[in-house]
């Protein structure tokens, strides 16, 4: 009887090992989660209105974008742009089908200054580095030239101002 106990318990761990291995069996045949496409979105262009801006013109930045893939359509898209790496605006809610582009524009009063202009996009919150670009503006203070002559012709004029009742009275004597 003791021969059919080593049998029955041979039999019995080969059924449990058999059972053991068909979950690993079956999962090396599942196929793998469908996962999404990551969207192909690119800042393609910043331009700039004016890059000979004086301080206090009106500067206007137009940032395009593009979605890349010519079949998938891409929602809740905020495009950031940035002056001198703090928010400057966002545009929210945008939409682009496949192989859509769309351009965004922004009018800055300038300040004088070297100043970086960047864009960047952001899908569900989370920004996507990658389709950062930026432009370097460089904002003069104004023509000094201009402002130099206006103080000359004003300190003459109240130089003239100031002298001419001496020259009156001088002359009547």
């Amino acid at each position: 009887m003791a021969k059919y106990d080593v049998i029955k318990t041979l039999a019995l761990m080969a059924l449990l090992f058999g059972f053991m291995l068909m979950p690993v069996a079956s999962a090396q045949q599942m196929e793998p989660p469908m996962q999404m496409p990551a969207p192909e979105l690119e800042v393609t262009a910043i331009e700039l209105s004016n890059t000979d801006a004086i301080e206090g013109q009106e500067v206007t930045i137009s940032i395009t974008i593009e979605n890349m893939n010519s079949t998938m359509a891409v929602d809740n898209i905020t495009l950031s742009l940035y002056l001198d790496y703090e928010i400057l605006q966002n545009f929210t809610d945008i939409s682009l089908d496949g192989a859509e582009s769309a351009t965004y524009e922004f009018i800055w009063d300038s300040e004088s200054g070297t100043h970086n202009v960047s864009a960047m996009l952001v899908i569900d919150e989370m920004p996507l580095p990658d389709t950062q670009i930026s432009e370097e503006l460089v904002v003069d203070l104004g023509d000094i030239g201009s402002i130099f002559i206006a103080l000359v012709v004003l300190m003459l004029a109240v130089l003239i101002v100031i002298t001419l009742p001496s020259l009156f009275a001088a002359m009547r004597k």
